[in-house]
């Protein structure tokens, strides 16, 4: 019912909104104050770029060329931001920040599935004040999205589990899902689709927990449905497939890349380097487990020594035996968390989709540690800080300089430019950032052409230079030296002036000879950017 306009409102409903300005807060602050950081970031945010550009939504490209290193959603979701709020660092982040408020609510309709309305709002308020699970949902990457959709499935298997928990066993195994049952495991595969549609197998493995909690819940003769409906596993082919389908058919070999480098390079040989010593999940995973909830870990001393009894072994048999969403979060975790271990390929973001089982296990212990009232005056002021104190830091490192963001490099670019001006990189001194901030406009020239041979040649660019230059004004870019190229030029006969640049970056402003004689004096001006 709802409350008379002449009694205050419901305690949960106050609740509910306080977890919604929360979750707002800390989603949205700084979210595009702080520049797109190498590589990561950058790189996601300039394929999304060039999809913006081309107009081609199938193919995502890096440099103009295929970039086949992730499926398209996240692309797509980026893309999508950046039309609707700018190409820059807002919009690229917008996509993210709403795929956080997402799963703040999916970890509470979770919490709830599992438990009971109050735990899943506390579920819900630790997971919007942790650090890690801020930190995450304030780069560009597909860790946040995919981490959405892996919850999204665990939520519709308990929907469905718990649709039909009400009704007496049946003797049949493979119960045939009707009704909101089968709504739900449609709605698992159409999430499981999609998790794979951001990172390809990875996206599978709370999937993965899910077949073998069902598995076993099966051997104890538990009421479940059909999780191999016809429909949903078709469902979830068209979803996860249909993209791969349409771009093997197209492109025949990149079957083979994906199968040799993205799969075999990440799981086992470790062709991409990201921490292949076996010592490194120790290293990466278990703090983040461990410290990742911030402030909330001061509750965990407590809730030990409270339920000290049930941390002994034979207790934590019998809490398995009885409590099936305890078991379940323990095979969630520990069944993916092992895999990751494994794989030889290991980044410190590979825990979003974990991580919401820590919370989940500490909101359920202060449940029963702090029934009632006495719960949310422990939870509600520590949120209110740690939110606070989150809100700070993001703002704190938006405005920390960094050697990893290429923006101040681009405003003092555009500074130097005028709207004429052909802006050149020399030998690559950035990765992906200043295409993104000057939008696609320069070009790359190299001294070694065996270095990089999809780079133009530098003494190519210097022949065209002195004879047919195909701009009023060139502006090159260089990083701590260029006496080789400066060489070059004065063989030429080609005069320029030096300018320093942000960190270690110089620029080499050159007016070609037929228009040298009426602009060589005039002063740069600062073309106009958004960023």
């Amino acid at each position: 019912m709802n409350a008379s306009p002449t009694h205050p409102p419901d305690p949960d409903k106050r609740l509910a909104l306080f977890l919604a300005v929360l979750a707002l807060a800390v989603a949205f602050a700084f979210q595009g104050t702080r520049g797109l950081r190498e590589s990561t970031e950058c790189r996601y945010a300039e394929c999304s770029r060039e999809m913006l550009e081309s107009g081609d939504w199938l193919i995502p490209t890096l440099r103009h060329q295929p970039h086949w290193t992730k499926p398209p959603l996240t692309y797509w979701a980026v893309a999508g931001g950046m039309e609707l709020v700018g190409r820059n660092a807002w919009g690229a982040r917008l996509p993210i920040a709403l795929a956080f408020l997402a799963a703040v609510w999916s970890v509470y309709a979770i919490g709830k599935t599992l438990w009971d309305p109050a735990t899943g709002l506390a579920s819900a308020i630790l997971y919007a004040t942790s650090p890690f699970a801020i930190g995450a949902a304030n780069i560009v990457s597909t860790d946040t999205p995919l981490g959405l959709w892996q919850l999204l499935v665990v939520l519709a298997y308990w929907k469905a589990l718990r649709s039909g928990a009400d009704r007496p066993p049946r003797r049949s195994r493979r119960a045939r899902p009707t009704g909101p049952r089968r709504a739900w495991i449609l709605g698992l595969w159409f999430f499981a689709g999609l998790a794979f549609l951001t990172k390809g197998p990875a996206g599978l493995l709370s999937l993965l927990a899910v077949f073998v909690f069902h598995a076993w819940m099966r051997r104890r003769g538990r009421d479940l449905p059909r999780l191999f409906a016809p429909v949903g596993l078709g469902l979830f082919l068209v979803v996860a497939f249909g993209w791969y389908v349409v771009v093997i058919a197209r492109y025949p070999d990149v079957l083979g890349y994906w199968m040799r480098e993205e799969m075999l390079g990440r799981i086992a040989v470790s062709r991409i380097d990201h921490n292949p010593e076996w010592y490194k999940p120790f290293m990466l995973y278990l703090p983040i487990l461990v410290f990742g909830p911030g402030v909330w870990i001061y509750f965990w001393p407590v809730l030990a020594y409270r339920r000290r009894a049930a941390l002994r072994l034979s207790a934590m048999k019998r809490l398995f035996a009885s409590s099936e969403p305890a078991l379940f979060l323990a095979v969630w975790l520990l069944g993916p968390l092992a895999i990751l271990f494994l794989i030889r390929c290991r980044l410190p973001l590979y825990m979003v989709p974990l991580f919401p089982i820590v919370v989940l296990a500490t909101a359920r212990g202060l449940v029963l540690a702090w029934p009632g009232r006495a719960l949310w005056r422990k939870v509600v002021p520590l949120a209110c800080f740690a939110a606070l104190a989150a809100i700070a830091v993001k703002g704190i490192i938006a405005y920390l300089p960094s050697d990893r963001d290429e923006r101040p490099l681009a405003e003092a670019v555009l500074a130097n430019a005028t709207p004429d001006t052909h802006i050149v990189v020399l030998d690559r001194p950035e990765k992906y950032g200043l295409e993104f901030y000057l939008d696609g406009r320069l070009e790359f020239a190299t001294m070694r052409p065996e270095a990089h041979p999809a780079d133009r040649d530098a003494a190519d660019l210097v022949r065209e230079l002195a004879t047919q230059p195909r701009h009023p004004r060139y502006l090159v870019i260089y990083k701590e030296n260029a006496d080789e190229f400066e060489r070059l030029l004065r063989e030429a006969g080609l005069s320029y002036t030096r300018r320093h640049g942000p960190g270690h970056y110089g620029f080499l402003i050159l007016v070609p000879p037929s228009e040298r004689s009426s602009t060589i004096a005039a002063s740069p001006r600062c073309a106009s950017a958004s960023f």
